[in-house]
Parts: structure tokens; C-alpha cells; sequence
């Protein structure tokens, strides 16, 4: 994708993976608070708002919903509970490691299976 507006850094990783742990809001809640700390995303400008899908639509898609804004940005995580699947978000005006994000959810979350990529 062609960079149309160079003077704004600009940095996105997506990453979706299988993991082996209970979640629940307060583990959602707890991965975006820890993340920002660990990415020195010090501004916090929304803390965590973790909702619940659960019992409101299709059962394949109960789980959780959560987001954090920083002023570098923000990060969102998708849960689906059914599946033990996640996939997570994060855009940011503020460089980061890539790497470092892998590993620090691949841990939290005890992960069996990840794809990330690096836009």
C-alpha cells in the first residue's frame, strides 16, 4: 500500500491465535492494561472497555470484546470463547517491537497456534 501521508509514523500488527487458557472479561481487561504498560503506551485516554457478545447473537460468536485508546492510538482484542480463538489489533502513531508483542501474548495467553502480520 502506497505510504500517502509520510509525515505521520504509522505502524499495525495483527495477530490471530488458538489459546488453552479460561478467559473471561477480567483476563481481556488485564492483556490491554499490561500491553500498554509493556509498550510504554503511557497516555491512556480510554482505559479498557471489555463487553461480552455472549448470548446475544450466534453461539459461535460468545465471547469478548475489549479496547484500550492511547494517544499513540489503541489496541482491540476479539475473543470467541467456543473456539479458544483471538485475534487482536493494534495501530499505533508510536514505533513498537513486533516481536515483543508475539511473544508477550503467545505467553499471556498460553498460545498453541499464531499467525501474526506486520502492516
Amino acid at each position: 500500500m502506497k505510504n500517502i501521508e509520510p509525515q505521520i509514523y504509522r505502524q499495525r500488527l495483527i495477530i490471530e491465535a488458538k489459546y488453552s487458557i479460561n478467559v473471561n472479561k477480567e483476563i481481556v481487561r488485564d492483556y490491554l492494561l499490561t500491553l500498554s504498560k509493556k509498550l510504554n503506551m503511557n497516555l491512556v485516554l480510554l482505559k479498557p472497555i471489555v463487553t461480552s457478545a455472549t448470548g446475544k447473537g450466534k453461539a459461535k460468536h460468545d465471547g469478548f470484546e475489549g479496547v484500550i485508546i492511547w494517544v499513540e492510538s489503541g489496541a482491540v482484542i476479539y475473543v470467541w470463547t467456543k473456539f479458544k480463538f483471538l485475534t487482536v489489533d493494534i495501530y499505533s502513531c508510536k514505533a513498537f517491537d513486533n516481536q515483543f508483542v508475539v511473544k508477550f501474548t503467545t505467553q499471556f495467553f498460553k498460545i498453541v497456534e499464531i499467525e501474526y502480520q506486520i502492516v
